[in-house]
């Protein structure tokens, strides 16, 4: 595209069709197809959930640090958009019932404080810190950027894969389902935000887009780092595979727990489907904007 082009299209269009690489990725993928079985360990599952935690939270402090950047304001909605508090409390009703001699009540304590939790901590993968590092570097621009990468993710796939697995993972039953539903911009609205008002948050999030990248120069550096955030995601994703943290077993609520400790090594078709399945987090909102 010449700089003509970039310069009379909008920011959020020109990130759409920049990243369509990614998006191609999963929707020509056979485990995109398998992607709604549900067939991942638990403890899978809630390890990924820790490292989100931990990804949102520097990327939320990082947002908050720059607040006042004039490239980053019109984005700076954290009582929407932040996933680090819902996660927190996810985490922590994840968590609890799954030792049953740990003295941590259904919405009490401090995830970080359950065995599994503490593990997993200590055995992040550099994907994760290479990740968050660059986040922390970032100007106000590139925080946009990486912004975007996950919000509209989560505002589009997540919706979709809260609806599919929260069943397999007594989601609601143990009130760890915050992630996937966000505030209305209006706080005088219903909580979560219904399917209309979560189009109009995306709406707003792409206007907000189009507001702090208007010559190229300011686009091109969107674009740039927003296709750095979906690498660096793709790795994050790869270590699932490959990072094995030692760790106790969980198990869901009327599941047999196990007494030994056990490396955390999905199989394969496992992995597939849960890199699938973050990768349509991060990008499901191109199918269903």
């Amino acid at each position: 595209m010449n700089p003509a082009d970039i310069e009379n299209t909008p920011a959020s269009k020109l990130l759409k069709s920049g990243t369509q690489i990614a998006h191609d990725l999963v929707a020509q993928s056979p485990t995109a197809m398998r992607l709604l079985s549900a067939q991942m360990p638990f403890a899978t599952f809630v390890k990924y959930t820790i490292w989100l935690h931990e990804l949102y939270d520097t990327l939320e402090a990082s947002i908050q640090k720059m607040s006042s950047d004039p490239h980053l304001s019109p984005l700076n909605r954290l009582d929407v958009l932040a996933r680090a508090p819902a996660l927190k409390s996810d985490l922590t009703n994840l968590l609890s019932p799954s030792v049953k001699d740990l003295n941590l009540e259904k919405g009490e304590g401090n995830w970080r404080d359950h065995p599994f939790a503490v593990a997993v901590l200590k055995q992040l993968p550099s994907s994760l810190q290479t990740y968050r590092d660059r986040i922390r570097s970032a100007t106000g621009l590139q925080l946009a950027s990486h912004a975007y990468v996950r919000y509209l993710g989560d505002l589009s796939g997540g919706q979709i894969i809260q609806r599919k697995l929260g069943k397999a993972y007594m989601l609601e039953d143990l009130d760890a389902k915050q992630f996937y539903d966000f505030p209305p911009l209006d706080p005088s609205q219903e909580y979560p935000a219904n399917a209309a008002e979560v189009k109009n948050i995306k709406g707003w999030f792409r206007h907000s887009l189009d507001i702090i990248a208007q010559s190229v120069e300011e686009k091109t550096i969107l674009i740039d780092e927003a296709s750095k955030a979906f690498i660096f995601n793709s790795d994050m994703f790869i270590d699932l595979e490959k990072h094995h943290v030692t760790a106790p077993e969980l198990y869901l609520p009327g599941s047999e727990p196990a007494i030994q400790t056990q490396t955390l090594s999905p199989q394969t078709s496992y992995l597939k489907v849960l890199i699938a399945l973050v990768l349509l987090v991060v990008i499901g909102y191109y199918k269903f904007m």
